[in-house]
């Protein structure tokens, strides 16, 4: 939802897959084994600040464990920033 508001758009979308992949590829954010299904927000929309995209990237981080615990973990990170 945080993506969306601050992109204007969907973050997973078959229209962008190619747009996605091309993306990845060039910006280094390919991983062995893994496709990032997704745009950096910043990628979208350049005056996202990075400490807030960490906190979107960490949210659909395609790893559960990488993700935020809580609910309660994400309002303390948005705090911060």
């Amino acid at each position: 939802m945080m993506y969306e508001m601050l992109t204007g758009k969907l973050p997973y979308s078959d229209e962008l897959e190619e747009e996605i992949i091309i993306y990845a590829h060039q910006y280094g954010q390919m991983e062995e084994g893994c496709e990032y299904s997704f745009i950096l927000p910043s990628g979208i929309n350049s005056n996202i600040e990075s400490a807030l995209e960490d906190i979107i990237v960490k949210c659909m981080h395609y790893n559960p464990c990488k993700r935020y615990e809580e609910f309660y973990d994400v309002i303390e990170a948005l705090e911060e920033v």
